[in-house]
């Protein structure tokens, strides 16, 4: 089977962004264990399939062999970012119609795995709840085939998949949209949360002006020249090999 393809954010900011923010959770892994990692946010929209995915990227990027997982079996497979006609995955596996191992594809970002959702099931919150979910933990726990563990997961104010998701899990990292998410909002999940005992490992602003980001954190503007840099260095690599050509022609 071909690698499933994954595309990178090519805005050098932005990256960076993600890779201080894997840092973080690698910083944070030393004092706790973060292996299965629930990314949610309150409500949809609010970008937590974009970081989850970008998380992933940063992670593998840094060495770690990392399982992104599709918890959102709600959606039908076409409404993905990530779909690629790919035949099996977690409902699948859940439902009992698969093996955990041939549901998950290699990508084509080196240490960077993924299992999609699966079809779509009417009833996910029976498949969460069922013991072929907590054998998957376990078994993903016991074999460490991965370093960190991805769960893309339904908005919490609007299902309850989300939670039940982290609460299997070690941690769960909660997204905020700039201008969207409501801090009484955050609350009422922070509270859902530890309710259920689940370590909240921070909160990620999402979707933050260019001009709001700058104001609050002073060193944008390296990264932001650097990728003129990149981009002004291979114009001039390219000017240069244009001129050899005319010489040599």
């Amino acid at each position: 089977m071909p690698a499933f393809e994954i595309y990178e954010n090519k805005n050098q900011a932005v990256r960076d962004a993600y890779s201080m923010l894997a840092a973080n959770i690698q910083i944070s892994n030393k004092k706790q264990r973060q292996q299965m990692i629930a990314v949610t946010s309150c409500n949809p929209l609010e970008g937590k399939t974009t970081l989850a995915i970008n998380l992933s990227i940063a992670l593998a990027k840094a060495g770690f062999r990392t399982l992104l997982i599709d918890a959102d079996m709600r959606k039908p497979e076409k409404a993905k970012r990530l779909y690629q006609n790919v035949q099996e995955g977690l409902s699948n596996f859940l439902s009992g119609g698969t093996e955990l191992e041939a549901a998950i594809v290699k990508t084509s970002i080196k240490n960077f795995s993924y299992l999609s959702s699966g079809r779509q099931d009417p009833n996910p919150i029976a498949l969460l709840s069922s013991p072929n979910f907590d054998a998957m933990i376990a078994e993903l726990r016991k074999k460490q085939d991965y370093d960190y563990i991805v769960f893309d997961t339904p908005a919490l104010l609007s299902v309850a998949d989300g939670a039940l998701v982290a609460s299997k899990g070690d941690s769960a990292l909660l997204v905020a949209k700039m201008g969207r998410t409501r801090m009484s909002d955050l609350k009422r999940i922070k509270d859902q949360l530890e309710r259920m005992d689940v370590n909240i490992l921070g909160v990620v602003l999402n979707k933050v002006k260019k001009l709001e980001y700058k104001l609050h954190y002073r060193f944008y503007d390296y990264f932001y020249d650097a990728q003129h840099f990149y981009k002004k260095e291979a114009l001039e690599r390219k000017e240069s090999l244009n001129r050899n050509e005319s010489i040599l022609s």
